[in-house]
């Protein structure tokens, strides 16, 4: 029992000490306080924003060690942004800023605030050029792609894309962020030969419908239907005619007459004229060959 008794004013004097030494250390080592957590600010925030409040004495200095980019300051005690963060040309969106507390006859202390900048969509959607020219053979497939035009956009993805109404006849997306373009509709040359097109990119949905900011870009497209010898020759004069898909000029023959019981020289008249063909495709000019391959009578 003696030995108890005698034991607890020593327990009780050693747990004094320790945390009057504990304390001590705190208060050498907590010159200043900032606000836990990271602190966020939007890109294009007007100058001389406050970012966050340090928490110290009167007799504690204040200074920025660490300063990324030469953006920030200390006004009093309050850490300031010195203009608006353009977060495109940042090196990266988050950003340690610290902040040294020093008193006199104290070690230094340094407390680190994290900055996020955020993303706001304040630049448009760019096409690589303004005016687009394909090629396209006429005997191409339907949903067989001709070529992909896509934009670009440093602040979002995806985009959005869009034929306008009017021009998209022939040719249609694969889809409403990819801006390949697939055939529609069988071309002819022999119908058209070249077809405009102009391609609509937008970086929100449906931006017009929301409050938030939302930009355009547009570019033309020029489609070279290029024509291919898909055809025969057709006498002429012929009647023309579809088959399916196929296309025919029918022509009903020629008709002559000669007198077996005399001799006559020169051309054969025939009617509705002369033997001629013209080829089914339209402006080739590949040469026409003729020859009789049975006579019948």
């Amino acid at each position: 029992m003696e030995l108890k008794l005698k034991s607890k004013p020593v327990n009780s004097l050693l747990g004094c000490i320790v945390a009057i030494c504990f304390c001590t250390v705190c208060a050498a080592q907590r010159l200043c306080t900032v606000p836990p957590g990271p602190v966020s600010v939007s890109e294009n925030n007007t100058a001389d924003v406050q970012l966050v409040q340090v928490r110290s004495s009167s007799d504690v200095t204040l200074t920025v060690t660490v300063n990324p980019e030469d953006l920030f300051y200390l006004r009093g005690n309050a850490l300031m942004v010195k203009k608006g963060l353009d977060y495109e040309s940042l090196s990266s969106a988050t950003l340690v800023v610290w902040v040294q507390c020093r008193r006199a006859g104290s070690r230094s202390v340094n407390e680190s605030v994290e900055v996020l900048v955020e993303n706001v969509n304040d630049n448009p959607p760019n096409f690589a050029q303004n005016h687009y020219v394909l090629e396209v053979n006429e005997l191409t497939a339907i949903n067989s792609s001709v070529g992909l035009i896509e934009a670009t956009d440093v602040d979002s993805e995806p985009l959005f894309y869009r034929l306008e109404s009017a021009t998209d006849k022939y040719f249609r997306l694969e889809n409403i962020n990819t801006p390949k373009i697939l055939v529609k509709s069988l071309l002819d040359y022999d119908v058209v030969q070249k077809i405009s097109l102009i391609l609509h990119v937008q970086d929100t949905f449906n931006g017009s419908a929301s409050n938030e900011p939302f930009f355009t870009s547009v570019a033309t497209i020029t489609v070279q239907v290029r024509d291919v010898d898909n055809r025969p020759p057709w006498f002429q004069p012929c009647l023309r005619t579809n088959l399916g898909i196929a296309k025919l000029c029918v022509s009903s023959g020629y008709r002559g007459r000669v007198n077996l019981t005399e001799k006559e020289e020169g051309p054969l008249v025939l009617e509705p004229g002369p033997v001629f063909a013209k080829d089914g495709d339209k402006n080739r000019s590949e040469q026409i060959s003729y020859r009789i391959l049975r006579e019948k009578c």
